[in-house]
């Protein structure tokens, strides 16, 4: 076992910043009742002897005796009347209360010529048995004429050898000055060493308590037989509990808070434990040492209280799961705090990044998202335990939430879709014409100004040629866990304000790239190996993108007899008996403007029109003529970047996060770029990859979309 001495600093009481080592004084070896010590210029011819031991220093002792100069007759007369002196530790009076008053008088000396004592002069000093001073006190007048005092704590220095010295001078010019100091001897009795439990240590209330501690004898002086252990004792939380002496010094006990012999009530909170040793000093009596120090008992686990996310919310990889851990007594345990998910517990790390926290709100924060990523589970449950610093276990908090992973599926060109209704009767689903949700995309020519011009009515399509512009056009679709036997799914949905298009114009270099090393492209590029980009690259250009959501929505084609894929969608619905034409979006009603009939929704349960289609700075108002999204100048876009233009294959791409963070990029869109003068710029050369070397995402899922 080690032991821990709770001593304080040796000089704290006496004021350690008097010592000055510099003008230590060495106090006298002889000194004597009624003798005239020294001046500061004379040595003195010796005092006699006394029992207070006043009168010349050691240098005037041998100074007189060797028939020098005799001392000062004008000096004051100094005579230390309290502690008494003490040499001898088995019959001296010694010290041994924790504070002591120096008494001692000055007066003026009887030569006729001499002048009054100035009391403001009269300094009482301590010193060690180094004669090192401690502290230096003026002298306070008693009710006593010519008599002076001044008190020192001396409850924290060692047992042995101290002494006090008394100085004063009179009213002259040059002043005359004398001083006398006694020796006696401190004892602070037995020392103690803790062992257990140490000091502001928490313990547990319905677990035992060891104690374990020292007491070691202190001889104050060669020969000293009255310094050995006569007495211990100890009291916890105002309780005396007997000790067990071990031997060679040591004691030992356990403390049960919860027997009702000891504690009529169990103690709580902050209490404190008395250690008490006592010698057998026999003048003036025992002296005793007592140490005390406060310790936490505390029966209650921390409170914990979950901040964030809310109950019944979708989590995903940028989730943070916020909580406070509060405990009134002994403190939160840091080390115990731990975040269970499902079946696996991540503990509370300072040097783990996952983890923040504040000691001063007791606030935590996880990154849970983080550690699902991998999990194909669509339900998580939550639970955060921890203990405080005397064992007590928390109830612990718990906290149901749903698990979105899955990035939104993000697609520049997706196969054809259609909607869905009732028809005459509940089991009958009726379905219509297959369309494109981004609009006609396919390449078509025209001539302008002389010139053939690729044109697409849409959104381009994959691998066509545009002439300098182009209104693009993204689907994002939300995607999210989704387990066998589960009957709703719960979406985050997608952040609107993250849906961005990007453009690689060199062909050579990549613009998706894979992110975390699985071989799918899941990012966009931006110079990660092998392709590194150098700090003087420019930024791709990219352009922010906006839900469409125009009033009505528009209406596709319904039971059209040439309709190209009836057998494909047979499986899901039938085709309706009556027939209805498409009118295109935008402009006064019936003389529509737009490429596009139908704006579809994400038919989710807690919002059913969920906007999917992505346009570039779309027109709030469904009649103007660019509701359904602006035209992008592609080659404009790309000048403006400073970066060099480059007629033939660009990359073009979209991504967009979802509201728990998770990113979904496209399939690149491979378009060939021309300013007019070249429509079959791009034949006979190879479309790009548009890929570091990765697999491409795949493509929107063809499916019914129920509309209104």
């Amino acid at each position: 076992m080690k032991y821990f001495a709770l001593l304080g600093a040796l000089l704290i009481a006496l004021g350690c910043g008097s010592k000055d080592h510099a003008t230590a004084y060495v106090p006298p070896e002889g000194g004597g009742d009624g003798g005239r010590p020294s001046t500061g210029s004379h040595a003195g011819a010796g005092g006699r002897t006394g029992t207070s031991g006043s009168g010349g220093s050691a240098a005037g002792d041998e100074a007189g005796a060797a028939g020098a100069e005799p001392a000062n007759p004008l000096a004051p007369s100094v005579t230390i009347t309290a502690p008494l002196a003490a040499s001898d530790p088995n019959a001296d009076p010694v010290v041994i209360d924790d504070q002591v008053t120096v008494v001692c008088s000055v007066t003026a000396s009887t030569d006729p010529s001499a002048t009054k004592v100035n009391a403001s002069t009269v300094k009482i000093a301590a010193y060690d048995a180094d004669g090192v001073q401690l502290k230096s006190s003026t002298g306070t007048p008693t009710a006593n004429a010519d008599e002076y005092s001044a008190p020192f704590v001396v409850a924290d220095l060692p047992s042995g050898p101290i002494s006090f010295q008394c100085t004063g001078s009179d009213s002259s010019s040059p002043v005359n000055t004398a001083s006398t100091t006694v020796k006696t001897l401190l004892d602070r009795g037995p020392t103690i060493d803790i062992g257990e439990p140490m000091a502001d240590s928490a313990h547990n209330l319905l677990g035992p308590m060891d104690v374990e501690f020292k007491v070691t004898a202190v001889p104050i002086a060669a020969g000293d037989k009255q310094a050995g252990v006569s007495a211990v004792s100890l009291a916890v939380g105002g309780t005396k509990i007997p000790v067990v002496d071990k031997g060679n010094g040591t004691y030992q006990v356990t403390v049960d808070f919860t027997d009702k012999a000891l504690y009529a009530s169990p103690p709580s909170g902050k209490i404190p434990v008395v250690i008490t040793a006592t010698n057998g000093r026999k003048n003036p009596g025992k002296a005793a040492h007592s140490l005390t120090y406060n310790i936490v008992v505390d029966g209650v686990g921390p409170a914990i209280t979950l901040s964030s996310p809310e109950v019944g919310s979708v989590i995903g990889r940028a989730s943070l799961l916020a909580f406070t851990i509060t405990d009134s007594g002994s403190g939160v345990d840091r080390a115990t705090v731990a975040v269970s998910l499902d079946k696996t517990a991540y503990v509370f790390s300072a040097t783990d990044n996952q983890w923040t926290w504040d000691d001063a709100t007791g606030t935590y924060t996880f990154k849970v998202g983080a550690q699902l990523l991998a999990s194909t589970d669509s339900q998580v449950t939550v639970n955060v335990l921890a203990s405080d610093k005397a064992g007590n276990p928390s109830m612990g908090n718990s906290r149901l939430f749903y698990l979105d992973n899955q990035p939104p599926t993000v697609d520049l060109d997706p196969p054809g879709v259609w909607e869905t209704r009732q028809g005459a009767t509940p089991d009958v689903v009726q379905c219509s014409d297959f369309f494109d949700p981004l609009g006609d995309g396919t390449q078509k020519l025209e001539v302008v100004n002389n010139k053939l011009v690729s044109t697409a009515d849409g959104s381009p399509n994959d691998l066509i040629t545009i002439t300098n512009f182009g209104r693009f056009r993204a689907l994002v679709w939300d995607e999210t866990n989704f387990k066998l036997g589960q009957t709703d799914k719960f979406y985050s949905l997608t952040d609107k304000q993250s849906v961005r298009l990007y453009i690689q114009p060199d062909p050579t270099s990549p613009l998706l790239a894979d992110d975390d090393g699985d071989g799918t492209c899941d990012e966009i590029w931006t110079g990660s190996a092998p392709h590194q980009r150098k700090p003087t690259d420019k930024p791709l250009p990219f352009l922010a993108m906006s839900p469409l959501v125009p009033t009505p929505a528009g209406n596709p084609a319904w039971g059209d007899a040439d309709s190209a894929v009836p057998l494909a969608i047979a499986p899901y619905c039938q085709l309706p008996p009556d027939k209805a034409s498409f009118v295109r979006l935008c402009g006064p009603t019936g003389q529509g403007v737009s490429d596009m009939s139908v704006v579809i929704r994400h038919p989710v349960p807690s919002n059913p029109f969920e906007p999917v289609i992505y346009a570039i700075e779309p027109n709030a108002s469904a009649t103007d003529v660019e509701c359904a999204g602006s035209p992008w100048d592609v080659e404009a876009a790309i000048s403006m970047a400073g970066l060099s233009t480059k007629l033939g294959w660009v990359c073009m791409a979209a991504r967009a996060l979802d509201n728990v963070g998770n990113p979904g990029i496209s399939s690149p869109l491979r378009l060939c770029l021309d300013d007019g003068t070249n429509p079959d710029r791009c034949k006979g050369v190879a479309p790009p990859s548009c890929t570091d070397n990765c697999t491409a995402p795949p493509h929107f899922v063809s499916q019914a979309v129920k509309h209104n």
